[in-house]
């Protein structure tokens, strides 16, 4: 974006910070790479809550056209993933002993409800295929219009 712009110039401003533009890089990657590990993927969590914060704070406050929806949910999604780890930093947090019987139990799924997720899934992959198939026949079929209206008539020189 042009550094005219709102948001270019804000970008250009941070992006001239230098030291602080790479530390926001590197905090990215690390809590991505922490999210992708089993291991770490609370940690990566917890670590993307105010990197998420910001990003959509800045989403919201410089007015970018629809991005804060997606920011948002996404916001609401690692918040999400922070509460499913909370007993892991619950420690850190309150002095009060974490109660053992509170765990979820272990439910198995019957033959029907495993047939329905098989087919939601089939479903979903063939409506994505054909939606794929449709578009790229839409695409292909403007390049050529395009690409015919290029092409100089022979019959007139």
């Amino acid at each position: 974006m042009s550094v005219e712009t709102p948001i270019g110039e804000f970008f250009e401003v941070i992006y001239q910070t230098g030291l602080y533009w790479q530390f926001i890089g590197c905090a990215q990657v690390l809590a991505g790479v922490l999210l992708l590990n089993p291991r770490g993927a609370h940690l990566g969590a917890f670590l993307f809550v105010p990197i998420m914060a910001n990003i959509f704070v800045i989403t919201v406050s410089l007015q970018f056209s629809g991005t804060p929806f997606v920011t948002g949910m996404m916001f609401l999604a690692v918040l999400y993933l922070s509460a499913w780890d909370y007993h892991r930093i619950r420690g850190a947090l309150t002095e009060r002993p974490w109660n053992p019987e509170l765990t979820v139990p272990d439910l198995r799924l019957d033959w029907m409800e495993r047939l329905g997720f098989a087919v939601f899934a089939a479903s979903l992959l063939a409506a994505f295929m054909i939606l794929g198939v449709v578009a790229g026949l839409l695409t292909l079929v403007r390049f050529l219009w395009v690409g015919r209206r290029l092409v100089p008539d022979r019959g007139t020189t």
